[in-house]
């Protein structure tokens, strides 16, 4: 249990800095006399743009494995 609450509380960490770079989320503060106001924003159109630009490279890095390997010949032929 321990193991996967740190790998999850590493992936938060990375998906946050990834997204604090990339312009997703935007943290604001106002502090007011004994108050401080923190807010986060998210950028869903950005977030979803990016999203969208993966989904193609993914796709289109399937397609060319998928290609490559249909040319290539079966089995083990000739080479010993």
């Amino acid at each position: 249990m321990r193991k996967f609450l740190g790998t999850a509380l590493v992936l938060v960490v990375i998906i946050g800095a990834v997204g604090l770079f990339r312009g997703w989320f935007q943290i604001t503060t106002n502090s007011e006399s004994e108050r401080t106001k923190i807010e986060m924003t998210i950028d869903r159109e950005k977030l979803k743009q990016d999203t969208d630009r993966l989904k193609g490279s993914v796709q289109e890095f399937s397609d060319k494995v998928n290609s490559n390997t249909d040319d290539a010949p079966i089995g083990n032929s000739g080479n010993r």
